[in-house]
Parts: C-alpha cells; sequence; structure tokens
C-alpha cells in the first residue's frame, strides 16, 4: 500500500511562507509587550539605594502628620473631619531627607488614601509608596421644623449631623455657604436632610414690577426706576425697561433691584 505526498507547488509554498511569518510576528509582539512591561517596572521601582529601608515610629508619626495637612486642603467639602489616620502600609524605601505628595483620589467615597515618598536627593521618581486607612466624616444638614415652598431658610430651622462619607445623599448640603439666602422650592417635612435641589434663589420681583435700577461706573452711581421685563431671581441676570431713557437694561438682580 503506497502513500500519497502532496508534492510542493506555488501555492503550498506561499501558504508556509505566510504562516512561517505569522509566527515570527506573534513573537514580535510577545517580545515587545514584555519589554515594555519590564521598562514601566524600572520606571516605578523605587530607589536602589534606598530599598527595602522602612520608616521608623517617628517618620511615621511625621508622614501622618504631613498627609492629614494635604487632606485637609483637598478634601472637597467644607468642614469635613476625617479622624485619626491609621494602618500605614508601606511598599519600597524610606529616604533620609523626604518629602510626601498625597495621590488625590478619583473619588472620596473610599476608606484608604495612597501617596508617594520622594527622595530629595533624587526626586525624578518616587522612592516608596505608602497607604492610610481613613475615615471621613461630612457635615450634613437637617430640617428641624417643616416649611412651606418659597420660606427663606434660617439658621434656627437647622440642625447640623456628621455622617459617613457614604451616606451623604447625592448634591447634600455640607456647608452653610450653600444655602445662604435660598428658599425652598417645595414644601420639606421635618428632619428632611437639605440638598441643592429642594433650594432656590429667592424671586425679587416679577414682570410688570417697578423696579430700582442701581447703575454703577467707578466710584459714581446713578439710581432710576424701570419696569421689569422678566421674573428676576436673586443673583440672576434680567431685563429692566428704565422709565427715564426707554432703553432696556440688562443687569444683575440685587435684594432691593437690579444692578446694571
Amino acid at each position: 500500500m503506497s502513500t500519497y505526498i502532496k508534492p510542493y507547488n506555488s501555492e503550498n509554498i506561499e501558504f508556509l511562507r505566510s504562516m512561517e511569518r505569522s509566527r515570527k510576528a506573534w513573537f514580535l509582539r510577545v517580545l515587545l509587550t514584555c519589554m515594555l512591561w519590564c521598562a514601566m517596572g524600572l520606571l516605578w521601582m523605587p530607589h536602589a539605594e534606598a530599598r527595602g529601608k522602612t520608616p521608623s515610629k517617628a517618620q511615621q508619626a511625621e508622614l501622618l502628620q504631613e498627609i492629614q495637612v494635604q487632606l485637609e486642603e483637598v478634601i472637597p467639602y467644607e468642614g469635613a473631619r476625617t479622624g485619626e489616620l491609621s494602618k500605614m502600609t508601606f511598599r519600597g524605601s524610606m529616604p533620609d531627607l523626604w518629602k510626601v505628595e498625597l495621590i488625590v483620589p478619583s473619588t472620596w467615597r473610599t476608606t484608604r488614601v495612597q501617596a508617594k515618598v520622594f527622595d530629595i536627593e533624587h526626586p525624578e521618581r518616587p522612592a516608596g509608596f505608602l497607604q492610610v486607612n481613613i475615615e471621613i466624616h461630612v457635615p450634613i444638614y437637617k430640617l428641624n421644623t417643616q416649611i412651606k415652598s418659597g420660606d427663606r431658610l434660617e439658621k434656627s430651622m437647622l440642625e447640623q449631623e456628621y455622617v459617613s462619607v457614604y451616606k451623604v445623599p447625592h448634591d447634600a448640603i455640607t456647608s452653610p455657604a450653600q444655602m445662604s439666602l435660598k428658599v425652598a422650592r417645595r414644601d420639606l417635612p421635618s428632619g428632611k436632610v437639605l440638598q441643592e435641589s429642594m433650594l432656590d434663589d429667592p424671586v425679587v420681583f416679577r414682570r410688570g414690577d417697578v423696579v430700582k435700577i442701581r447703575i454703577k461706573r467707578g466710584n459714581v452711581e446713578l439710581v432710576d426706576t424701570g419696569m421689569a421685563m422678566e421674573t428676576g431671581k436673586l443673583g440672576h441676570g434680567a431685563r429692566v425697561k428704565s422709565t427715564s431713557t426707554g432703553s432696556v437694561l440688562q443687569g444683575v438682580v440685587s435684594e432691593d433691584g437690579i444692578t446694571y
């Protein structure tokens, strides 16, 4: 019994060559990927002279204190409390002369923060990395009485309470400045946590009302009257028609009229 062997022809040879080129291309891609990962590892590797050296207890205290200061500068909630930082994990190195740089988290709904430690003598790359456990508590404001739509918020209506950042509602009021001169957009029951969507700027005048116009140019101020062409909310822009000139002015609504 004989075995038939398909002879090589131009099509078979071209197919074998394409298979060889594919294998070489795959091998080259794998090699380049490995080289890239090695290069990235070397780039972020702690400085060789200090590698393996861990911070002393005194240095740990100084690191935590510096991170605490940097946290207070970047936390977006006014009056937030971070509590005592704890359980620091250090990886890499601890130089004798150092500075620490907080890595601002992408979200503040977190239980840990990270930082980079640099050797002052070799600041071109981090000498080490650390991670610290953290508990962030944010002030919120609750109503201690029921208010009607359009009522202006008063300090006596509010109670401040600190809660975990995980329990802060979306767009919650966390600063008195956020509710200064605000009014309720709708009826709100007692015990409600205030949110920005529940508040509005007060209406100072409505279309057709007679409005005081203040025209300021440097140190000079002129006072006129006009008719409101539209409803004006405090701090918003509005159009008023001057009674003396007949011209329509676009200004910013203030508590007693409009400033142009």
